[in-house]
């Protein structure tokens, strides 16, 4: 896990440097003034603002990063718990919060912990593979950013097919998985719904990532 550390006062920010290093967590130290450049640079999952007194002119500092990074937690260390009581700002602004004197075993376990369940959550909204983007909260799919236009059928049968991507599918358990066996439909609906699949995905030049595995079903294979 990478964290950055943003504060005005190195020296101190490198001490908590070495304070998560103790802890397996990496982090780079900048300041205030380097965040604006140096955002798209930063491959970090935590931001971890060290402010001894935190004022209503930092909330911008905060904003910028939630306008331009999703899933990443924000925390504020600081150095008294009146700050929550002087500066009303920072309880909506902050994930979480520490005051001195830090522990940073407990501080690195609570940033972890949030970390685990954020990806987890996202986990849940979206299936990625290779190109191909699966937003499972909206049911949608995009490759490479474009939008691919999906009936609800074909939206669950590329779900289906990503999930177990490598394996080969038999026509039967695909018609378990994806359609109800107790529902009417014709012996090639399978079919006639991977052909209009592999015709939008051909659209914007997929490649033949479902194949037919003659008079077994389908295997869908991603680009190595």
């Amino acid at each position: 896990m990478n964290a950055t550390i943003i504060t005005s006062e190195s020296s101190y920010g490198k001490f908590i440097q070495k304070g998560f290093l103790n802890e397996n967590v990496s982090a780079t130290v900048i300041d205030f003034d380097e965040l604006d450049s140096f955002l798209y640079a930063i491959n970090s999952d935590v931001f971890l603002f060290y402010i001894s007194d935190p004022i209503e002119k930092y909330k911008s500092y905060v904003d910028l990063i939630r306008s331009m990074r999703d899933n990443c937690l924000i925390v504020l260390l600081t150095d008294s718990s009146l700050s929550r009581l002087k500066h009303s700002w920072i309880k909506e602004s902050f994930d979480l919060i520490f005051y001195k004197p830090f522990s940073y075993l407990t501080i690195a376990f609570e940033v972890k912990y949030n970390i685990c369940t954020m990806r987890e959550k996202k986990s849940e909204k979206e299936l990625r593979c290779g190109k191909i983007l699966l937003d499972l909260k909206k049911r949608e799919a995009y490759y490479d950013g474009n939008k691919i236009t999906l009936r609800n059928k074909e939206f669950i049968l590329l779900q289906y097919l990503i999930i177990n991507r490598d394996k080969i599918l038999t026509r039967p358990e695909i018609l378990e998985h994806v359609w109800d066996y107790n529902t009417n439909i014709l012996t090639n609906t399978i079919d006639v719904h991977i052909s209009r699949l592999r015709h939008k995905l051909n659209k914007f030049k997929a490649g033949d990532l479902i194949k037919t595995v003659p008079c077994v079903g389908y295997v869908y294979e991603p680009k190595k």
